[in-house]
């Protein structure tokens, strides 16, 4: 047998060779598989997202509507939309669970009507205590519920060759029953199953496979309990073990307050949100459609925004030497032009910078360019420019 790249070799009597080739990412019924997990979570999160455009305003923000039905009806969506087939999800790395709960939460905070710039005047909260005063699953136990439900089903109707595999990488920690192992640890927690708590694996299958319906019935009634969805460890930028205590958090001070945030971003929503500064890229662009750089049509000023702020940087520092700067009350009008093309847009459920026509290169000559960086043979912002 030899290995090379995307594909094993298998040589048979010395005679016959078979070529297996395996790609990095293949989709099967809905759901991407491959070596990361990433892609397919951003996928669900997005499609939640964009989906539950049209719930918000008629059904998740409607106040004639009781709340509790409200989010009967709202996990009912999130089971079909978010996380189907995430009882295969092995342990998820720390971006993409943040990036899971992340797009839960917020449908969650947009039923209950707690979110930053609610017309109810509703304070904010943090997700644990949203969690706690509602009593809502934990986005990560749905994905636990997921998975044991369906290690209990391998145990009691899958080969025995499947379940074999299952025990030998559970014996050596890796893959999805490493995930299994850590969610039978988390439902040891429950008054039934206290007495597994320092079982091992094979232990653990036994016991699935004399009472099966009570272990599933133990687990739904589990994860409904509060306490079993504030029991989640917190997703450390180590992976998940302590913090260093040489590590300081690092943080974010206004200045025109004394408010502190732990990222440039929340920062950014307070200054906006209290003290009306915008996006000082807005002054730079004033009413362009265009990216006055590499002269890239992009139809709207959301799209060629967004093209500044996180695309190019040569763009970026090159509009900062070049361009004037337009004044806060001719930005507060171009806003006021586009308000009413923003409203329409996420109404139909789309992003405001929802591309509804390709970019364009518009007719040059470019003015000379400013590089940061090496230059380029085919590109005249150089090695490196990101053409979108």
């Amino acid at each position: 047998m030899h290995s090379n790249g995307n594909a094993i070799d298998i040589v048979i009597n010395d005679v016959k060779t078979i070529n297996l080739k395996f790609p990095k990412l293949y989709k099967h019924v809905g759901t991407r598989f491959g070596t990361s997990l990433n892609a397919e979570v951003f996928s669900r999160c997005g499609i939640m997202s964009q989906g539950a455009g049209c719930l918000k305003k008629k059904i998740l923000q409607n106040s004639s509507i009781k709340l509790e039905k409200r989010l009967a009806i709202l996990s009912a969506y999130i089971f079909t939309k978010g996380t189907f087939q995430c009882s295969t999800w092995s342990d998820l790395s720390p971006t993409a669970a943040k990036k899971f709960h992340g797009a839960i939460m917020s449908l969650y905070r947009y039923t209950i009507g707690m979110y930053h710039g609610n017309k109810q005047g509703i304070q904010n909260i943090n997700d644990e205590d949203i969690l706690y005063l509602h009593n809502v699953t934990n986005p990560y136990t749905m994905i636990r519920v997921a998975r044991l439900s369906l290690w209990s089903r391998i145990l009691c109707k899958a080969p025995k060759i499947v379940i074999d595999l299952c025990m030998d990488l559970a014996a050596i920690q890796v893959g999805w029953p490493a995930a299994v192992m850590a969610d039978l640890k988390w439902i040891s927690s429950s008054e039934k199953c206290a007495h597994l708590a320092e079982a091992t694996f094979e232990d653990w299958a036994a016991e699935i496979k004399g009472n099966r319906k009570g272990f599933i019935g133990n687990i739904k009634k589990f994860s409904k309990l509060r306490y079993a969805n504030t029991l989640i460890p917190p997703i450390e930028p180590n992976g998940g073990g302590p913090p260093s205590s040489s590590e300081q958090p690092l943080t974010f001070n206004c200045n025109l307050c004394n408010f502190e945030a732990d990222t440039c971003q929340k920062l950014a929503i307070h200054k906006f949100k209290v003290h009306k500064v915008k996006n000082v890229w807005k002054s730079y662009l004033g009413d362009h459609v265009h990216c006055p750089i590499c002269l890239k049509h992009f139809h709207t000023r959301e799209r060629v925004l967004n093209h500044v702020r996180y695309r190019s940087e040569i763009c970026r520092h090159n509009l900062v030497l070049r361009n004037r700067m337009w004044t806060d009350a001719e930005v507060s009008e171009f806003d006021a032009c586009d308000a009413e093309s923003h409203t329409s847009t996420q109404a139909s459920g789309k992003r405001r910078h929802h591309a509804e026509a390709p970019v364009i290169r518009l007719v040059g000559p470019l003015l000379p360019i400013l590089l940061q960086g090496n230059e380029s043979n085919h590109h005249p912002l150089g090695v490196g420019h990101r053409y979108t």
